[in-house]
C-alpha cells in the first residue's frame, strides 16, 4: 500500500538521497497528517463536549496537537531540504534533528496538561451517564483506525528517508493510539459498573506514558545534534568498500560525523606504499573518495600514509613490535609504522598505538611496558610510540 501512494503522490520516490525529493516524502506525510488530525479533532470535540467526558475532550486537543505537529514536520521538510548556502555550508539538513526536539516538547506539554485535568477530575468526579455510549465508541474506534493510518505511513516515510521527524511523528500517533483505545474501555468500564473515577484515571496514566515518550524523543533528537557514535553497519560498509580498492594497506583514525539524517562526512588515514609513484598514488586516493561519495554518500577526505612493502628489515621489525604488543595486552593495536634512523645512527621504531583504556597513567605505563620489552628483544631499537584515542579507533571494533 506504501508503495503505491508514493506512486501516485511522490515525484521520483526512489530516488531518496535528493533533497528534492526527500521534501517530497515530508510534504506527503505532513498533508495527510493535517487532513486527517484535523477530522479527528473534529470529531472528538463533538463527541467530547456533547457527552462531557474529559478524556475524550483531552484526546480531541491531543489530535490538535498533531495538528500542529504537521505544520512543524512540513516547516522541517522545506528548510532541511534548502542546499547549502554561505551561512550554512553543510546544508540544512539537521533542522529534521530541531523539528523532532519540538515535536518532543509539544507532546510533553500535553501529557502535563492531560495529567493536570485528569487529576482535577478524580477530585472533583461527576456522574456517571445511563446512556449506553455508542456514539463515543464508534467515533473512537473510527479515531483508532484513522490514527494506525498515520502510524504505518508515518514509520513506512520515515524508514524510507531516514527521518527522524517522520518516525517521531508515527511514536506520537502510536501513543494516541494506546490513548484513544484506553478512552473506549474507560467509557464501557464507566457505563457498565457506574466508577466514574476510571475517566480520570484512565487519563492520568494515558498523560504519564506520552511524557515519557516526549522525553525519549528530546534525548534522541538531542543526542544526534550532539553528534552520536556512527552506526557500526555504516562503518563496516565504509571501511569495506577503502579496503576493497588495490593498493590499500591499511585504514586507520577513522572519525566520522553527521550534518543530518543523509548526509555523513569522514576522514580517515589509509597506508599505501611508499614506493610507488606520488601522482598515481594521488589518484587512487581521488577515486576512493569519489567512490565514497557516489556509492555510499560519505564526503571522504583521505590523509595518506606511506609504508615500506615487502622489506626485510621493516617487517623484521615490525613483528618484533607486534610480539610485545601481544605479550602485554592482545587488545593493544598499532598503526603508522615505520622505521628510520636517529641522528646517532641508532634505528628507530615509529608508531602510533591504541591503548584501551581511559586514564592516562594506565596508558603511560603500558607504553613504558611496550618499549621495554621491544628493547629486550633488540636492544639496539629505539621504540617512538605516539598514543592514540580509542574513540579515533571506532573500526576497530568492526573488522
Amino acid at each position: 500500500m506504501g508503495e503505491l501512494l508514493l506512486k501516485l503522490f511522490v515525484k521520483d520516490y526512489q530516488k531518496t538521497d535528493e533533497p528534492k525529493v526527500r521534501r517530497r516524502y515530508g510534504v506527503f506525510g505532513s498533508v495527510f497528517g493535517l487532513v486527517t488530525n484535523l477530522l479527528l479533532f473534529a470529531m472528538k470535540i463533538t463527541v467530547g463536549l456533547l457527552f462531557s467526558s474529559m478524556s475524550i475532550v483531552s484526546d480531541a486537543f491531543n489530535s490538535l496537537s498533531d495538528f500542529g505537529s504537521c505544520f512543524l514536520n512540513l516547516f522541517g521538510s522545506a528548510v532541511s531540504s534548502k542546499p547549502a548556502d554561505k551561512d550554512h555550508p553543510y546544508g540544512h539538513e539537521r533542522m529534521e534533528y530541531i523539528v523532532s526536539m519540538l515535536i518532543g516538547v509539544i507532546v510533553i506539554v500535553f501529557g502535563v496538561l492531560l495529567f493536570v485535568e485528569g487529576l482535577q477530575k478524580l477530585l472533583n468526579p461527576g456522574e456517571a451517564s445511563k446512556e449506553f455510549p455508542l456514539l463515543q465508541a464508534v467515533i473512537l474506534a473510527v479515531s483508532a483506525f484513522l490514527k494506525v493510518l498515520q502510524m504505518l505511513l508515518y514509520f513506512y516515510l520515515g524508514k524510507k528517508i531516514s527521518s527522524m521527524s517522520l518516525v517521531d511523528s508515527g511514536k506520537d500517533a502510536r501513543n494516541d493510539i494506546l490513548s484513544t483505545v484506553l478512552v473506549l474501555v474507560g467509557s464501557f468500564v464507566i457505563y457498565y459498573t457506574g466508577f466514574v473515577q476510571t475517566d480520570a484515571i484512565l487519563s492520568m496514566l494515558i498523560s504519564l506514558y506520552i511524557v515519557v515518550e516526549g522525553f525519549k524523543m528530546l534525548l534522541e533528537a538531542g543526542n544526534a545534534l550532539l553528534g552520536e557514535k556512527p552506526d557500526p553497519e555504516k562503518v563496516k560498509e565504509f571501511v569495506g568498500l577503502i579496503k576493497s580498492h588495490p593498493g590499500v594497506y591499511g585504514v586507520h583514525d577513522l572519525e566520522m560525523h553527521s550534518y543530518g539524517p543523509n548526509k555523513l562526512f569522514a576522514s580517515v588515514h589509509v597506508e599505501v606504499d611508499g614506493t610507488k609513484d606520488m601522482f598515481s598514488t594521488h589518484e587512487m586516493i581521488d577515486d576512493i573518495e569519489d567512490d565514497c561519495l557516489h556509492r555510499l554518500h560519505i564526503r571522504t577526505v583521505i590523509h595518506m600514509d606511506p609504508i615500506l612493502i615487502n622489506d626485510p628489515e621493516t617487517e623484521r621489525v615490525k613483528k618484533i613490535v607486534s610480539e610485545s604488543l601481544t605479550e602485554i595486552d592482545p587488545k593493544l593495536s598499532f598503526h603508522d609504522f615505520r622505521i628510520s634512523r636517529a641522528s646517532n645512527g641508532r634505528e628507530l621504531a615509529v608508531f602510533d598505538m591504541v591503548v584501551p583504556a581511559k586514564d592516562n597513567e594506565k596508558k603511560k605505563e603500558v607504553r613504558n611496558k611496550v618499549i621495554a620489552s621491544i628493547r629486550e628483544k633488540d636492544p639496539s631499537l629505539k621504540p617512538v610510540i605516539n598514543l592514540d584515542d580509542e574513540f579515533t579507533m571506532i573500526l576497530e571494533e568492526n573488522d
